[in-house]
């Protein structure tokens, strides 16, 4: 992992080509009209993290890896590294700034941080700690909920139509509940848009955090 990791930030970082990964700033943000792009690359990235999976299941029954390591969830996890890398590196980070972030994953592993599983895999725990927890102070939020989830998506979930409805209601229900429990939030239904509002219509995102920044420099006091 930690030679996949180093040469991903060497590839990223190489003077020969700009800085990042086309697979990943390519297929964050495409119109409805270029999902197809979209699909392509998440396909690449999709292939590779089912090669590093294939590579430490096999770590695992050879002994490599620690008893009841997950390996589809630790090729997930260095996945993420090395894509976070990726924006990093297009946003100026030096080679010797990934490369000493890599040296930090042995003691990050899936696992062996305080309560990772406990908020990965024990949900019920988790929402009844938000529960319990006291009220938000009043600020500046954006709630930003799609409009329909029959509209299709980069990446389609494999569901039936009712299960796609259920989800569509547990969803605005929820987002209905963030919203009504901050104080200043609004809630905007995003229209034509599915599951991927940041994807289809880049557009409304932008608008939402631009009015969100101006809402909260109005807020602040002013020096008398």
């Amino acid at each position: 992992m930690a030679t996949f990791l180093r040469s991903s930030a060497d590839g990223l970082t190489d003077a020969a080509h700009p800085a990042g990964c086309l697979s990943v700033q390519g297929g964050l943000a495409c119109s409805p009209e270029n999902a197809r792009i979209s699909e392509i690359l998440a396909a690449g990235r999709a292939a590779t993290e089912s090669a590093l999976q294939e590579r430490l299941s096999r770590a695992a029954e050879e002994g490599d890896l620690p008893d009841g390591m997950d390996a589809r969830a630790l090729a997930r996890f260095v996945m993420a590294l090395s894509e976070g890398h990726a924006v990093h590196a297009a946003a100026g980070a030096s080679r010797e700034d990934l490369q000493a972030s890599e040296g930090r994953y042995p003691k990050i592993l899936p696992g062996t941080v305080l309560g990772y599983r406990t908020e990965a895999c024990d949900m019920g725990a988790v929402h009844d700690r938000i529960e319990a927890a006291p009220p938000l102070r009043p600020m500046p939020v954006a709630v930003l909920s799609s409009s329909d989830l029959d509209l299709p998506d980069p990446m389609p979930a494999p569901c039936t139509a009712g299960e796609r409805a259920d989800v569509a209601r547990a969803w605005r229900d929820g987002q209905d509940a963030l919203a009504a429990g901050i104080p200043g939030a609004e809630h905007v239904t995003v229209p034509g848009t599915s599951h991927y509002v940041q994807n289809q219509r880049p557009d409304a995102v932008i608008v939402a955090v631009r009015e969100v920044v101006t809402r909260a420099a109005s807020a602040r006091p002013t020096a008398s």
